[in-house]
């Protein structure tokens, strides 16, 4: 198994039992995640570079509902490598935006179509979830892949 496919398999025990719920600046399985800690706390317990690194770091951990764009740019320079969707494999990441910037984070967990793992925040059932994304007419920013991993 690949570390991407650990890193999938890892968020996929978020979605056990009765799942773990969508909080903003959670980073605890089973009692709630955002989309940045479900990404960071599974490249973390699989061992991935730099994720030990952004745990320690305060400024990934005290964040507005709306993010800093220019933190979020950072982080993913910081911690990530940045690669085209042509070239997509299970265990990247994706960045994407609901609105105007760049906000969203979400985990490759399979390939043609793609589908995604990611802590979303629906009116409805906010929690982690695997469903697919479409990436014609996408909100799709820009994809990067777990330093190490190349």
């Amino acid at each position: 198994m690949t570390v991407g496919e650990r890193v999938v398999a890892e968020a996929r025990t978020y979605m056990l039992g009765k799942g773990t719920r969508w909080r903003h600046q959670g980073r605890t399985k089973y009692v709630g995640v955002d989309c940045l800690g479900l990404i960071g706390m599974a490249a973390l317990a699989v061992g991935c570079a730099g994720a030990a690194e952004w745990r320690s770091d305060p400024r990934f951990h005290n964040y507005a509902r709306t993010p800093d764009v220019a933190l979020v740019n950072e982080g993913c320079e910081r911690f990530m490598l940045p690669l085209d969707l042509a070239d997509l494999r299970v265990g990247d990441v994706l960045v994407m935006r609901w609105e105007v910037h760049p906000q969203h984070f979400a985990l490759v967990s399979r390939l043609d179509p793609i589908y995604v793992i990611h802590a979303y925040a629906s009116r409805s059932a906010p929690r982690v979830v695997e469903n697919g994304v479409a990436v014609a007419g996408t909100s799709i920013v820009r994809a990067h892949r777990f330093k190490g991993l190349a």
